[in-house]
């Protein structure tokens, strides 16, 4: 992480350079201030698909409960398109094996949430050969 400089200027003031990264936040309008430089992408990648994971087994179980019509309610619900929904709850049929290695941080190569846009194998063992190539 990235100190805290301070400057004397010519002048007598001082300048404070704090490192800072500004995201998005979902809960509440506007940017949000995190201490700290941004995110390492591989962080970033594994929080986004451990996140998109979640929702699609919510969703899914929503679904399966009787709780909910389907990807199209759900959709509506969030505001986001229906491919948006069915590719989380694509990411519901991986492996435990590979869910539990992006848990513990041992993100697979090409594993992000973009892989729901993809085709995924059914077979949890072509599933392991594809993305856990080491």
């Amino acid at each position: 992480m990235e100190d805290i400089k301070v400057t004397r200027l010519e002048n007598g003031n001082l300048l404070v350079r704090v490192p800072v990264s500004l995201s998005w936040s979902g809960r509440s309008v506007g940017r949000r201030v995190a201490s700290g430089t941004p995110r390492d992408g591989e962080d970033a990648a594994r929080d986004a698909f451990l996140l998109a994971l979640a929702r699609g087994r919510r969703w899914q179980r929503l679904i399966d409960e009787g709780e909910i019509g389907g990807n199209s309610c759900i959709a509506e619900l969030i505001g986001k398109d229906v491919g948006f929904v069915a590719r989380s709850i694509r990411l519901t049929l991986l492996s435990p094996e590979i869910i539990e290695k992006a848990v513990r941080g041992e993100l697979p190569v090409g594993l992000s949430s973009n892989l729901a846009r993809q085709s995924i194998p059914d077979s949890w063992r072509e599933q392991a050969e594809m993305l856990l190539v080491d």
